[in-house]
């Protein structure tokens, strides 16, 4: 066996993955997430292991000519199934169905095509295709690799907008956004992206200048190397904790009327200064309305409707109050600026600097400064 550089370096990615997986299926927690990103590993390991026995034809053609072309079909299910897993992790009552196998259609009749055109022929007309790579010509090879990535550009597109949604919904019920959970799905989609457009320059490279075709092949498997090593230092361990919102969309509230809502906004905000619940970083929608006795969709449309605030801004509105209270005072003229922002309600320093030059229009350091 002649092992090139990309060969070693898939022969890694191969054992990096395998370990992924196991890991996954050990868990007990997020049981869907993990399995969905489970079988999102495993499809990134059958088409690497694919190319690897390519590369080495010679070697496994003696071994056996079955083990050819088994990860051809299962570059279709790399986008559906990277899909329904941020799916999964972002809404609470995300359950797979019957309707999402409506995703795998095209790896389906892609894994049909390979069977009757291959794998269901004799050894010997197996041999014959292997040795002269008459399964693709060069021309249908080119084709089914603009349309899967086609297809992963298209989902990708799908999946920066459910992000985007999601972080709008998510601040609609909760007052805080562990910095953890959203490093974790931002290395995810935007490492995959990141991943993605290497691999597309490194295809366009491979058509335009031949020569180069062995760098350009490197680089596009290095590029994923790198991302499942990013991944994997992060520990896998995040998405357990990860908060969702709901799937179906919340029906909306009727107008509500002007003397009522101020009368309501006078109670939360008499509660908010005198029992100071912001003080707990993970306070939500729920949990504020119970402790008022009002019902969550009054309270978030009042808030909405007459703060012109969702939940997220209107809690850290008084947060930022109560820090910049504390950067003033000099009672607290010993405290640094990272105790404030734990003692006002907050959980990261990079939300609280976010939030506080939000509103302020300064940095926590700047106010102090210019208050003194």
């Amino acid at each position: 066996m002649n092992l090139k550089f990309v060969d070693i370096l898939n022969g890694i990615s191969m054992f990096q993955l395998v370990l992924f997986v196991f890991f996954l299926l050990g868990k007990s927690k997020n049981r869907t997430s993990n399995l969905l990103l489970a079988a999102f590993f495993l499809t990134q390991f059958l088409s690497i292991a694919d190319h690897f026995i390519s590369s080495q034809k010679l070697f496994f053609q003696e071994i056996s000519p079955m083990l050819f072309y088994l990860g051809l079909p299962f570059p279709w299910l790399w986008s559906p199934l990277f899909y329904l897993y941020v799916k999964s992790l972002f809404f609470s009552d995300f359950r797979f169905s019957s309707k999402h196998l409506l995703h795998f259609i095209p790896f389906f009749l892609f894994l049909q095509y390979v069977l009757v055109a291959f794998h269901f022929k004799g050894m010997e007309e197996k041999m014959t295709m292997i040795r002269h790579n008459q399964l693709l010509t060069a021309q249908s090879s080119l084709w089914l690799n603009i349309l899967i990535s086609l297809q992963i550009a298209i989902y990708l597109v799908v999946v920066l907008v459910l992000y985007h949604n999601y972080q709008k919904r998510l601040k609609g019920v909760q007052s805080n956004i562990s910095p953890v959970q959203d490093r974790w799905v931002k290395i995810f989609i935007f490492g995959y992206l990141a991943a993605y457009l290497v691999t597309i320059l490194c295809r366009a490279g491979l058509y335009l200048h031949h020569q180069l075709g062995e760098l350009f092949i490197f680089t596009s498997f290095l590029a994923f190397f790198l991302y499942f090593l990013l991944l994997f230092y992060k520990a896998i361990t995040h998405p357990d904790i990860f908060m969702k919102t709901e799937e179906r969309p919340e029906a909306r509230t009727n107008t509500i009327p002007k003397q009522e809502a101020h009368s309501l906004l006078k109670v939360v905000h008499d509660y908010m200064i005198q029992r100071e619940p912001f003080l707990n970083p993970d306070l939500s929608l729920k949990q504020l309305a119970s402790e008022l006795k009002i019902p969550e969709r009054l309270l978030s449309g009042v808030i909405n409707q007459y703060r012109n605030q969702n939940f997220y801004d209107f809690v850290n509105s008084y947060r930022i109050s109560k820090a910049q209270r504390m950067l003033t005072d000099d009672t607290f003229k010993r405290k640094t600026v990272l105790e404030i922002l734990y003692d006002s309600g907050f959980n990261s320093k990079s939300s609280f600097n976010q939030v506080f030059k939000k509103i302020t229009g300064l940095t926590p350091t700047e106010f102090k400064r210019t208050q003194r």
